[in-house]
């Protein structure tokens, strides 16, 4: 066999393998989570040297009325010394079929590429073609959820080059890999768009929620004040029971309202961490609790052992409470001589175990696993909502913490929180 003929055999297969070479880190780029946008001068270098090509580029389509397609340059890579064509104003907005290329647009619209010499190409296309330069050239049609999106190009402006069959099913491999890079770029900003109008859905929401809570706190706080003065005035027995009933309803209202503020408040407003004193907090809800209902034989036992600072949000520590305190009292047990609750908190490691243990009537077994659920009320004892320890369960996850409940009918019930200590702010 010839020298020359070796060598040009040894070429070809140095050739074919920087092509396969190229394909590799194409794909591998491609199947990236990074936006092929942001990758596409890289893949256009490496393709273009490992083809030996003096320019590389890719074209994309807007379709127009009539089913006519315009197609713009919208990346490009040059070797040195030949022209940049990116900026050309005849490159954009191009209607393939007005201006000679209705071959381009059925060829490629059915998958397949155009390639081959200019000079043999029909006679209107080689103007076009001329003016960039180019002797040669390999077009690879993408497509995109079964659309033609455009096209990847390959330029030879040196010499009449011949495309390989082997170079056409590579660059076509290529173009397929482009296509579904694209379409995932356009599904993911089509989920951030969705996520992001949930999220806009979802704060008008709750700001809605927020807002008409209080708008309808404001008249019943007014009506409750109005009832304090007419009890205070003597007043015949049945008007007085029919006072009682008008608090009755109000104090359910305003109790649901403020378990939806709360609610509203663990969703929409940010953690603010401050160090929290635990007895402090647990003696002024307890007293302002009491200042609500009738607590007379009701004893609070606070016990706390902490061997760090612990930081939290307060606001919303004092939801939690302020719903295990107020179950505490609720669901008394009348039978016995006095209503006792008692929380133990101990802080080690930047860790709280917090313990809420009560006297009280107790849970049912049958109802234990429903406990946390939305509207679930396990006894008609409470004109509660049912809200109450779903929301503590929520505010207690917003913390990063858990919380567990114990019970046994006739006994009492124990509340187990386990919280982490947040940064100082």
């Amino acid at each position: 066999m010839a020298a020359s003929t070796i060598h040009s055999l040894q070429a070809a297969v140095q050739h074919r393998e920087a092509l396969l070479e190229a394909i590799a880190y194409c794909a591998k780029c491609f199947s990236s989570s990074v936006d092929w946008k942001l990758q596409i001068d890289d893949i256009l270098k490496k393709l273009g040297e490992a083809t030996l090509s003096n320019r590389t580029y890719v074209f994309e389509h807007n379709q127009g009325g009539n089913e006519e397609f315009f197609t713009s340059i919208r990346f490009e890579w040059c070797s040195p010394g030949t022209s940049a064509q990116l900026l050309t104003e005849e490159l954009q907005n191009i209607p393939l079929k007005l201006v000679g290329y209705e071959r381009w647009t059925s060829v490629m619209g059915r998958g397949e590429a155009i390639f081959g010499a200019v000079d043999s190409f029909p006679t209107e296309e080689i103007p076009l073609l001329e003016q960039q330069e180019i002797k040669s050239l390999v077009v690879i049609p993408i497509f995109v959820n079964g659309e033609w999106w455009g096209f990847v190009g390959l330029d030879q402006c040196d010499y009449a080059r011949d495309w390989s069959a082997s170079e056409v099913e590579a660059l076509k491999a290529l173009g397929s890999m482009m296509g579904m890079a694209i379409e995932r770029k356009e599904y993911d900003v089509k989920l951030q768009t969705q996520f992001n109008e949930l999220q806009r859905t979802n704060n008008e929401l709750d700001f809605f929620v927020y807002s008409v809570s209080h708008d309808l706190r404001a008249p019943l706080s007014s009506l409750q004040g109005l009832i304090n003065i007419a009890e205070k005035e003597v007043r015949p027995e049945e008007f007085m029971h029919y006072l009682g009933m008008m608090r009755t309803s109000v104090t359910k209202l305003d109790g649901f309202i403020k378990e939806v503020l709360d609610y509203s408040t663990n969703a929409r407003v940010e953690i603010s961490t401050q160090q929290i004193d635990f007895q402090e907090l647990l003696t002024e809800l307890f007293e302002q609790i009491s200042n609500k209902s009738d607590t007379r034989l009701a004893k609070l036992k606070i016990n706390v052992t902490e061997a760090d600072p612990f930081f939290s949000d307060k606001r919303r520590l004092s939801i939690v409470f302020n719903n295990l305190l107020s179950n505490s009292l609720k669901f008394c047990d009348e039978s016995k001589e006095s209503t006792l609750i008692e929380v133990s908190i101990h802080i080690e490691n930047s860790q709280a175990l917090i313990r809420f243990k009560d006297n009280g009537i107790g849970i049912e077994a049958k109802f234990m696993d429903k406990l946390f659920t939305m509207f679930y009320r396990a006894t008609d004892k409470s004109p509660g909502s049912g809200l109450g320890l779903y929301i503590a369960r929520e505010v207690i996850k917003k913390l990063k913490g858990i919380i567990d409940v114990q019970s046994e009918y006739g006994v009492g019930t124990i509340f187990t929180i386990q919280l982490p200590s947040a940064v100082k702010q």
